[in-house]
């Protein structure tokens, strides 16, 4: 090798060592490494954090005899422009060559032979070197870095789902179940313990998961403190509402009666249990006497949501007599211009033609009517009518 390749290798070797060196000192002079190293870890941190701590010591053992080396080919080469041929040599064997000596290690007796010795020395090239120490790096590294961010992010996480809970425990006399919180609050305290000692096996997703529970434990209380504050307009407002669902159910049941006269088959009306609806409502206002303002929220809100139901079905029920009795005056009225086109084609003598009108008229006129018949009624006599306007049509040709 002559000596200008020769010193691109060394210069190559020189920044690879210093590299290496800036960037495990700075792995292991890092404020996450100190934490992980004071931490009482558990379950797979403290496993993959002892892995960590060999691999780290065993970079710096790899470190120093690669500096040595790197060291040796620098005195070696000297800083002149002439170099010898077995300095040129020993230079080229420094960089190139299993320069690199490296700790003893015991060889297990599954692979000694008869012959072998209980240690072994290992030599091997700094490229080589370079090469076995990526992996080691690596995991380190990862261990590292992976712990810090997990306690970077997951301690804010925590926290503030720590504080929605505390917001939700101060509103303990709004009634609605203590208990569920404390468990909210074991959970969440498992949950920060894991952070701390098994960063690794953190679950950032089991704390969102909770922190959701909590929001909806928070709004439970924001809820159950509004219901508190206007709760005689609260109940005010629906004792008005059962009132009005009283007078609405009055009309439509006379509006079914009234249907009911005057057509035939008219669906049931809805039943609406009116007394049973105001006796849930002094059941609310014994709960609010209790100071059990969540369970007051929650009947209230259930009780609101029957009533809307209810109340549709009865606005259900007026639209299908509306319905009824817009479908006999349609028939009626379609009787009424079938028989004047009669009248005004001169078709009035016609007694088959005018029977069936009879028949129709008496079909829709009748109380109560049977709109399935009036309506077939009414049809014979539409298209017997149109025959015969056929018929005269044809003549006409």
């Amino acid at each position: 090798m002559d000596l200008a390749d020769l010193d691109r290798a060394l210069d190559r070797l020189r920044g690879a060592t210093e590299r290496s060196g800036a960037n495990l000192l700075e792995l292991d002079q890092s404020s996450s490494r100190a934490l992980l190293a004071a931490a009482r870890l558990e379950g797979l941190s403290a496993e993959r954090w002892a892995e960590a701590e060999e691999a780290l010591a065993g970079l710096f053992q790899s470190y120093t005899a690669l500096s040595g080396v790197a060291d040796a080919a620098v005195v070696a080469r000297g800083t002149g422009s002439f170099v010898s041929a077995s300095r040129r040599a020993q230079v080229e064997q420094l960089v190139l060559g299993p320069s690199v000596e490296l700790p003893e290690r015991a060889v297990p007796m599954a692979e000694r032979d008869l012959v072998s010795g209980s240690r072994v020395l290992h030599r091997c090239t700094p490229d080589e070197l370079l090469a076995s120490m990526a992996q080691p790096f690596a995991l380190a590294r990862s261990v590292i870095v992976t712990a810090a961010e997990t306690w970077e992010t997951g301690g804010p996480l925590v926290q503030s789902v720590r504080a929605r809970l505390v917001d939700a425990s101060e509103d303990g006399d709004l009634g609605g179940g203590p208990g569920g919180r404390a468990e909210l609050e074991r959970r969440l305290d498992t949950l920060e313990h894991r952070l701390l000692t098994d960063p690794l096996a953190f679950d950032a997703a089991a704390v969102e998961a909770l922190g959701a529970e909590v929001d909806g434990v928070v709004a439970t209380a924001d809820g159950a403190r509004r219901v508190r504050d206007e709760f005689e307009a609260e109940l005010a407002a629906a004792q008005s509402r059962l009132a009005e669902l009283g007078r609405s159910t009055a009309d439509v049941l006379r509006a079914h009666k009234d249907a009911g006269d005057r057509v035939v088959d008219v669906p049931p009306p809805p039943t609406i249990p009116c007394e049973a609806l105001d006796g849930e409502l002094h059941r609310v206002a014994a709960l609010a006497a209790d100071g059990d303002w969540v369970s007051v929220q929650a009947e209230l809100a259930g009780w609101s949501r029957r009533v809307d139901q209810l109340r549709h079905d009865v606005d259900q029920h007026r639209k299908e007599l509306d319905d009824l009795l817009e479908h006999r005056r349609q028939l009626r009225g379609r009787l009424d211009a079938y028989t004047a086109k009669s009248a005004a084609l001169g078709c009035v003598e016609d007694e088959v033609l005018e029977e069936l009108r009879r028949q129709a008229e008496g079909l829709l006129y009748q109380a109560p009517i049977d709109l399935v018949r009036a309506e077939a009624g009414l049809r014979r006599y539409q298209e017997a009518l149109d025959t015969v306007l056929g018929q005269r049509s044809e003549r006409a040709r």
